[in-house]
């Protein structure tokens, strides 16, 4: 590997008595490596054959190209305006020392350097153009996806004002060139052919979660990924050792943060799920019944009204143990209107959790998460917290499995920080945390990119406003688009709430405007939507709601006094 490569730096140390560095190839490395993990263990198969679909791609192509991608998006580094830091603290002017030694120039002077992902995105869309046969719209949609993954895509605008910053000749390009090279060799790219197709909106929106949450795992820096190098000495790195080295510590990484979801079990049912529940009323048979009839037929939105009390929470959490067994969702997030519910179905679903992956036999350990603004005052939260060990923030520690017992249920560190919650494979919390993925908020595609690996089940849908009941519609439309399952329980939507919901969810799964109307039947009902076909169908409720009413004439009249009295007296004389 070239040391004037190796010159150019990514990471430097906080401590002002380290003095050593994460070179810049490296970590483009890293976060490849990555990705490539992170295809196997967190895309659903959904998602992978949305990325080769929208490719024209088999799907091992569209994996390599996907962590190519990834590892360009700090391409933007190897600019004078990030690597040159004269005025900065001694180890940046050390690393500066050291880029100049290497015979890099300094470049044009600026008042403010340009950020280096508005740089990557400048760079990049270029790149893929001139070096790697991509087309224009290709090369776009993947270099602002990969330009933002710090939180905010760039404004083309932006792109066009760095633009002249950027030297598009000499050592600064060549280096670029280089990088990328190095990058397409270690992926895979350089021996397949390019993308046929382009990224929609859809996959380019899950690229740019991909890429975020792929850095920040690339980036934990002990004791996955720690500085490669040291400042102002000869770096000798073995490409091969270090890429083996590489896809190794994205492995233990994604273990050690708990990011794999519970090995797969057995389909099971109610009584099996649930052992309250010794017989499945009508509503939970019906459920049943429509999760082996969907099959794998995926992805869906099934709508389920019924009077409280029916068990709507169980056949919402029977629909995506099934959806999991198939392999098309690894988790589930469950979105509640407010926090109180929220905290009083976390205990529920961490004692699901318990009962269902229990008998695990790799004792792998469960992460749940609760999501809300006061998370942190919950007691119950607090102690799976605990359970979990504390990590210390960014680095993750290298902490022990459970030696025995049941497979444990924890809420893994990593995902406290308040933009990875949704990205746990279980969690439970307010909407709004749902809503936020389809609001102008920094890192947004991240909420949808951990949306989109889970089944959305959102609780009580007749609680929400208008204004939340818009947000809800465009979400659903995301989701459907995103290949996401949803779930929605209600006591009882008014008919137009239910088939403006449907219609949502079925715009963006088709991607047709005006998808086929939703059949309609008697409440209680259960409603489903998929790519295939739209269905309802009414079911009994059971006696758990009955009761028995009788009128009787009191013959009261204005002469025998006040109604309401003479009603008063014969209720206390009830008893």
């Amino acid at each position: 590997m070239d040391n004037r490569i190796l010159a150019l730096w990514a990471k430097l140390p906080r401590e002002p008595d380290r003095h050593t560095y994460h070179p810049l190839i490296c970590h483009l490395i890293d976060v490849a490596c990555v990705t490539e993990a992170l295809w196997e263990l967190g895309l659903t198969s959904g998602a992978r054959q949305l990325f080769a679909h929208a490719l024209g791609l088999r799907e091992d192509e569209a994996r390599c190209w996907l962590a190519f991608w990834a590892g360009l998006h700090d391409l933007g580094k190897a600019f004078p305006g990030f690597q040159i830091r004269e005025q900065g603290s001694p180890i940046e002017r050390a690393a500066t020392r050291q880029v100049l030694a290497a015979g890099f120039p300094r470049g044009m002077p600026s008042a403010q350097p340009a950020p280096h992902g508005t740089v990557t995105a400048c760079v990049v869309k270029s790149l893929l153009v001139e070096e790697f046969a991509h087309s224009p719209d290709l090369a776009r949609a993947v270099a602002y996806a990969v330009g933002g993954h710090h939180g905010a895509f760039p404004s083309a605008t932006d792109v066009l004002n760095v633009d002249p910053q950027v030297p598009s000749a000499g050592p600064w390009a060549d280096a670029r060139r280089q990088l990328a090279e190095h990058l397409a060799a270690v992926t895979g790219v350089s021996a397949i052919s390019p993308p046929a197709g382009t990224l929609s909106t859809a996959s380019a929106t899950l690229l740019a979660g991909l890429v975020s949450v792929a850095d920040w795992i690339g980036s934990i820096e002990s004791p996955h990924f720690p500085h490669a190098a040291e400042l102002g000495a000869q770096s000798r790195i073995d490409p091969a050792e270090y890429v083996a080295a590489a896809r190794r510590q994205a492995r233990q990484a994604l273990d050690a943060i708990d990011w794999r979801a519970p090995p797969r079990q057995p389909p099971a049912g109610f009584a099996a799920l649930f052992p309250g529940i010794s017989e499945p009323n009508e509503l939970q048979r019906l459920v049943d019944a429509l999760a082996d009839r969907l099959g794998d037929t995926h992805p869906a939105l099934v709508v389920i009204e019924a009077p409280t009390g029916e068990g709507k929470t169980e056949a919402a959490w029977l629909l995506a143990d099934r959806w999991a067994i198939a392999g098309a969702q690894r988790g589930v997030y469950v979105a509640m209107p407010t926090q109180a519910t929220s905290d009083g179905l976390f205990g529920r679903v961490r004692t699901f959790l318990e009962h269902r992956y229990g008998a695990a036999d790799d004792r792998s350990r469960v992460a749940l998460q609760l999501l809300h603004g006061h998370a942190s005052l919950s007691a119950e939260f607090a102690a799976l917290r605990g359970q979990a060990g504390g990590l210390p923030e960014p680095n993750v520690g290298d902490e022990a499995r459970p030696a025995g017992g049941a497979s444990a249920v924890i809420a893994g560190e990593w995902f406290t920080h308040r933009k990875r919650g949704l990205l746990a494979p279980f969690g439970v919390g307010t909407v709004d945390q749902a809503l936020l993925g389809v609001l102008r908020v920094r890192h947004v595609f991240v909420r949808l990119f951990g949306l989109a690996a889970r089944t959305v089940v959102i609780d009580e849908a007749h609680a929400y406003d208008t204004y939340m009941s818009t947000l809800l519609e465009r979400l659903l439309e995301w989701l459907g688009a995103l290949g996401t399952s949803v779930v929605v329980l209600s006591a009882t939507l008014p008919p137009e709430r239910r088939r403006r919901l449907a219609q949502a969810y079925a715009r963006g799964l088709t991607g047709l405007h005006e998808p086929p109307a939703v059949p309609e039947a008697p409440y209680p009902r259960v409603t489903w939507v998929t790519a295939t076909e739209a269905g309802a169908e009414h079911v009994a409720a059971s006696s758990i709601g009955s009761r028995m009413i009788r009128l009787e004439w009191i013959g009261a009249t204005s002469q025998d006094g006040d109604p309401a009295e003479i009603l008063a007296d014969r209720l206390r004389a009830l008893g």
